[in-house]
């Protein structure tokens, strides 16, 4: 974790801003943001909302006990250190204002220990200011971090009066971000320590989706990546208008544009739909959180208006009338599991003759099939009919433009390669070859070990023999069990016995992992536990066993393709190019990425004619 430091004199005045604590909602929102900056990847929310109290719990980097003392001071925070930082920041949180507005309204107790530190360490602030701060001396502290609200507003008894919250309003603000992480689980209690809501790490989007706010009919999906924009949404009917949109996983308002502009397309779309329903997930790259805000004022917020309505019109409304549909138009979106329903091939429909001098328009996409056939339509010049994997042996690379493009000649037609996707596509179908036992699974000295509910490590136990079959060995670890200590204080006491009890975690060892996932794995610790619960979760639906590769290791897969693929603006020598496009006819599904962006697109045709040249009068040139 980062060194807990007081921000910069003039960090402090470009931000410009204060935050006070008016409602116990607005509270365990800004400490579940606390939270997720922290790495956590499972957080834990008691809400006593008759006495003002609460607790949240999480299994974050946790906090040095040198730097606790710290905490509840105005503008001191581990995510910036100077002006230049709020360009790049990516956390929700980055004022460090949080804690200190808490304290100063309410008693506030934080109880943290560091990954790899030996103990944990125990501060209270009472009135803004810090009263207590020494180790625990009690049972052992798992890694993370526990706050806890024991009398929200105790020197404003008018406010504590008349602020009446109820627990659906408190679900309602975990659902908002359960929503777009699906890798984070949530468990929210209420008073009489009853569970009111709990997710699961490692669940698709949909399925978290469904979970969390009920049936949905009429889903489709629509996944986009285009220029540093990253599309992941679902559309759909349900009860009662359900409209989420995320940048970055920040929640935008209801108010915002944008909302009007996707249930315009909806409308029309399904004029007599009084309710549709819709979740998306824009992933902006280099967009920092300060700037989420201001968001209509960013130079690309027009270019992601017009991606998004490009692709929701093209999935939803009907075709143009002067574009003929490619694909019968029975078909509907579906999203693609796994790659062996992918396209082999590539046609593209020939234009009429009268067409020829009309401006095109691009035919909407349907399915992963037909956007990449939309792309593929050229109308001011008879592209072939056909291009085939065999057809790609055949490429001639002419050279790299713009450092993103192959360009190649495929007799006397001019096409681009993406360079990303291409890399990407000759990666992933080279791993899928790769075996997944032998020599191929690597022991790991030391052993990693998972911390997890029981009922996890339950799961993953009854699936061992599947798991090792994808080369995944794991195992109990010995005698281990982990206990959040009850930590007490003298200066209040508490009647509520729900925050005094204790979530028992238990310990997975991973002894064994592939050699092509294990770097992965080591670096991101969580991304181990939600692959292994997510392939449990593939192996309880499956109707029998199968020897194909699980949707969820399939996912990892598709990701570290992408992750380590040749990128943007990398450049790429003639011979380079010529055995990048080489892999790429030896693929199985040379025309797609791993996320289903086309990666090769018709340019122009060449002319055979030669050029008409007009004659040259001499006579005429001696008489000048």
């Amino acid at each position: 974790m980062a060194r807990v430091s007081q921000l910069p004199a003039d960090t402090v005045k470009q931000l410009q801003g204060s935050l006070a604590i008016l409602s116990i909602e607005q509270c365990v929102e800004e400490l579940i943001k606390n939270a997720l900056d922290a790495a956590a990847t499972h957080i834990q929310i008691h809400v006593d909302v008759k006495q003002l109290r609460l607790k949240v719990t999480d299994n974050g980097l946790g906090i040095p006990g040198d730097a606790l003392p710290l905490l509840a001071q105005p503008h001191v925070t581990s995510k910036c250190r100077r002006l230049t930082d709020l360009d790049t920041i990516a956390t929700f949180g980055y004022r460090g204002q949080v804690l200190a507005a808490l304290a100063s309204v309410s008693i506030l107790q934080v109880t943290s220990r560091q990954q790899g530190a030996s103990g944990a360490w125990m501060a209270i602030w009472k009135d803004g200011a810090l009263v207590q701060c020494s180790p625990v001396d009690d049972a052992p502290f798992p890694s993370g971090t526990v706050v806890w609200v024991p009398a929200l507003f105790y020197k404003l008894p008018v406010r504590r009066l008349y602020h009446r919250p109820t627990m659906d309003s408190i679900k309602q603000i975990v659902v908002q971000f359960a929503l777009t992480l699906p890798h984070v689980s949530f468990s929210l209690f209420d008073t009489d320590n009853n569970l009111v809501l709990a997710t699961k790490k490692g669940l698709s989007r949909y399925d978290q989706m469904r979970q969390l706010i009920g049936p949905v009919q009429a889903i489709w999906t629509l996944t986009v990546h285009e220029r540093v924009f990253e599309v992941d949404a679902i559309f759909g009917k349900a009860p009662r208008a359900l409209q989420f949109i995320y940048v970055n996983h920040h929640l935008i308002p209801g108010q915002h544009d944008l909302y009007k502009r996707v249930h315009s397309l909806l409308h029309e779309w399904e004029p007599h739909c009084k309710t549709p329903m819709f979740l998306i997930n824009i992933d902006w790259l280099m967009l920092s959180s300060v700037e989420i805000p201001a968001l209509e004022s960013q130079p690309m917020y027009d270019a992601l208006v017009s991606l998004l309505d490009k692709h929701i019109r093209g999935h939803f409304l009907p075709y143009p009338r002067s574009v003929p549909p490619l694909i019968d138009e029975t078909l509907h979106f579906e999203p693609l599991a796994t790659p062996n329903v992918l396209p082999t091939e590539i046609n593209v429909a020939p234009m009429p003759a009268n067409e020829e001098d009309q401006p095109m328009e691009e035919p909407p996409s349907r399915t992963n099939d037909e956007m990449l056939l939309s792309w593929l339509v050229a109308r001011s010049y008879e592209a072939p009919l056909k291009i085939g994997r065999a057809d790609l042996a055949q490429l001639k690379v002419i050279a790299q433009w713009d450092y993103k493009w192959i360009v190649c000649r495929l007799q006397q037609t001019l096409l681009v390669l993406d360079q990303h996707a291409v890399h990407e596509r000759v990666q992933l179908e080279d791993m899928l070859h790769q075996p997944w036992s032998g020599d191929a699974v690597v022991p790991l000295e030391p052993s990693l070990t998972l911390e997890m509910t029981p009922n996890d490590v339950d799961r993953i136990l009854r699936w061992r023999s599947e798991l090792q079959n994808w080369g995944i060995h794991v195992q109990t670890a010995p005698g281990a069990a982990f206990i959040p200590a009850n930590t007490k204080s003298p200066h209040f006491t508490t009647t509520s016995s729900h925050f005094e009890s204790a979530t028992t975690r238990r310990a997975l060892q991973v002894t064994r992992l592939p050699s092509l996932i294990m770097a992965r794995c080591l670096q991101m610790p969580s991304l181990l536990h939600q692959l292994l619960l997510g392939m449990v979760n593939d192996f309880e639906t499956a109707q029998h066993p199968s020897h194909h590769l699980p949707p969820s290791l399939l996912e990892l897969l598709k990701s570290i393709a992408c992750k380590t693929a040749i990128r943007f603006n990398d450049a790429l020598s003639l011979n380079q190019c010529c055995v990048l496009v080489d892999a790429l006819s030896s693929c199985r599904f040379p025309f797609q990425c791993a996320h289903g962006r086309p990666s090769a697109v018709p340019l122009v045709k060449l002319s055979t004619t030669p050029r008409r040249r007009r004659p040259i009068h001499w006579d005429n040139v001696q008489h000048l």
